[in-house]
């Protein structure tokens, strides 16, 4: 117990609390005195004032109303101020709470104390009033500033959220015009690409039409010139065989001539005349096929008829150049079953895999010596694989089980160009990649076949390449 401390110099109106509103004091004392007058002065400078007379009631107080500052007595029965102290710093709820420690005991070691069980400060007995009001009223300020700072992180956290919260949705919108800007651009060279392989087909189906109505005309007389060739062949033979000694000057027109010549070779020259005919028909015929571009419902298609008319269209590439021989064609086709595709996208695909071997063939060419022969392999199977099976090993499997085999009709189309460099391999189907200089690609052909084999008819594009020996890519169509 603590006798009540001398008060110097009590200028009741000398100091008064910085804080703009007045602090809420829990005085833990057990004498009733000491409470007293501390409370009258502390009162007296606009504090809001409550008083324990032990520690388990300063507890209970602080507890139920939260103070902004505790005053402390240290010499108490029971429990003693610093044991009080302990227990509020075990306490989440008012462990933050300052806490002053007033006490007769002003040994060093007691003030040590003090601060290592928690105090905020301690104030030896007798104490200076105006001492005591500074000291208190500067663990107030401190509190205030320390939850006006906590305000202030607590607004910063906020507007820090929502910022990133705006930056994110920003990048959100970003990412989504980007992404709506890429597939308008993918979407306006896809549609440039498909008018021109529809204007294409509108040419071929122009050609073929123009080309077909003389074709046939042609095609139809030579029956009848071939039966009146061997008609007059016939009457020629007849003349040489009953009037043996025409006149000198029919001999020598026919020797002029070459008359026994000419009735050999004159059922040659019409036999080479119906070949040429007929070829002409099997051109038109492929063009025909080729023109249904416009195709818009799904059908049995010929691919074999499809890989013929797209070879039809890439025949000028094909062709021996100044620079290089002519590029063989093998043509390896298994007997296979219709499939049922889009026709006029298939055509595309089929374009878009022969013009990319013409082009990797013509820059080994550059490189290459001069017994390099240029070929692109065609073949066509039907190959039978688990269901979930991967496609890097392309060869049909043999299984037993019928539940677990899928079909499909594969086409394979392979060239000994340059081959594909390991670093471009996963970025080959991507849109806008390419490899060819400006102007020459829009890095959309084999993105577009991809879509065309893999979302509109659920089958599988991929590849094989070897880098300075060729690549493989094997279109596969369910069955």
């Amino acid at each position: 117990m603590n006798a009540i401390a001398p008060i110097d110099s009590m200028d009741f109106n000398s100091s008064v609390s910085s804080s703009s509103e007045p602090g809420d004091i829990l005085i833990v004392d057990d004498e009733p005195n000491n409470l007293r007058v501390l409370s009258t002065i502390l009162r007296d400078r606009g504090y809001r004032v409550r008083q324990a007379i032990d520690g388990p009631t300063a507890l209970k107080a602080a507890r139920v109303a939260r103070p902004d500052l505790i005053l402390l007595d240290v010499l108490m029965p029971g429990m003693d101020g610093y044991q009080v102290c302990q227990e509020f710093k075990r306490d989440p709820l008012v462990s933050e709470i300052p806490v002053i420690f007033l006490s007769a005991l002003n040994q060093t070691q007691d003030k040590v104390k003090g601060f290592k069980v928690g105090g905020a400060d301690y104030i030896a007995k007798p104490f200076h009033i105006e001492e005591t009001l500074a000291r208190i009223d500067r663990q107030l300020t401190i509190c205030s500033l320390q939850q006006q700072l906590l305000y202030k992180n607590q607004e910063l956290a906020a507007k820090n959220q929502c910022l990133q919260a705006e930056i994110s949705e920003r990048q959100r919108i970003e990412e989504q015009l980007s992404s709506a800007l890429a597939n308008l651009q993918r979407t306006h060279l896809e549609l440039a690409q498909a008018e021109k392989m529809s204007s294409l087909g509108q040419l071929a189906a122009g050609i073929a039409h123009e080309i077909n109505n003389p074709l046939n005309f042609i095609y139809a007389n030579l029956d009848y010139v071939t039966e009146y060739s061997r008609i007059l062949l016939r009457v020629l033979e007849l003349y040489e065989r009953y009037c043996p000694k025409p006149p000198a000057e029919i001999q020598t027109f026919a020797q002029e001539a070459e008359l026994d010549f000419l009735s050999e070779d004159f059922p040659k020259v019409l036999q080479s005349m119906r070949s040429g005919a007929e070829r002409i028909q099997d051109l038109v015929e492929s063009m025909s096929h080729f023109a249904r571009l416009d195709s818009s419902k799904m059908q049995e298609t010929d691919l074999h008829a499809s890989l013929e008319s797209a070879l039809l269209v890439l025949q000028n590439r094909l062709r021996g150049q100044t620079n290089r021989a002519a590029i063989d064609i093998r043509q390896n086709y298994k007997q296979i079953p219709l499939a049922r595709s889009y026709p006029g996208q298939i055509n595309q695909v089929f374009v878009n895999l022969l013009s990319n071997a013409i082009d990797a063939l013509e820059e080994k060419i550059e490189t290459a010596d001069s017994e390099f022969l240029p070929r692109i392999t065609i073949s066509t199977s039907v190959v039978v694989e688990k269901e979930g099976d991967s496609n890097a090993q392309p060869s049909p499997k043999t299984l037993t089980s019928p539940a677990e085999l899928s079909k499909w009709v594969e086409i394979r189309i392979c060239d000994n160009g340059k081959g594909i460099p390991p670093h471009i391999k996963d970025s080959l189907f991507n849109h806008f990649f390419t490899t060819k200089p400006v102007g020459k690609g829009t890095g959309l052909g084999l993105s577009t076949s991809y879509s065309i084999i893999v979302e509109r008819h659920q089958g599988q594009l991929y590849y094989d390449s070897i880098l300075g020996e060729g690549t493989c890519f094997f279109i596969r169509l369910p069955l």
